[in-house]
């Protein structure tokens, strides 16, 4: 078998807050706009999809988003300087041998900000 990619979907309640988080804030690329559901690409093979008719499920043990990069420290000072305090700064979590930070998007959902160290 051969896989291409991942596209998760997540419910919204405010797409237009979601495109401007995702696509003006965190850099992602729209790579489908369906109207009542957006997808965003993130990098290659990897998509991020949220939907107007879906259940929004967002609290901090439900949901959470990670994305993967090498600058865990710009990204998360990027969010904050944007307006998204992290709720927890960038750190080492020695248990799964990662660097992380972690913020909340326009949804509720929380996002990880992580590389594998």
């Amino acid at each position: 078998m051969t896989y291409t990619g991942m596209l998760p979907f997540y419910g919204t309640d405010d797409l237009d807050a979601t495109v401007k988080f995702y696509r003006d804030v965190m850099g992602f690329e729209i790579a489908r706009d369906q109207k009542t559901c957006m997808v965003f690409k993130m990098c290659e093979g990897g998509y991020l999809g949220f939907c107007q008719h879906m259940e929004k499920v967002a609290n901090p043990q439900s949901v959470m988003i990670s994305v993967l990069t090498d600058d865990v420290d710009g990204v998360s000072a990027h969010l904050e300087k944007c307006g998204y305090e992290a709720w927890k700064k960038p750190n080492v979590y020695e248990k799964f041998n990662i660097y992380q930070a972690f913020h909340t998007d326009p949804n509720g959902y929380t996002l990880e900000i992580m590389k594998f160290l």
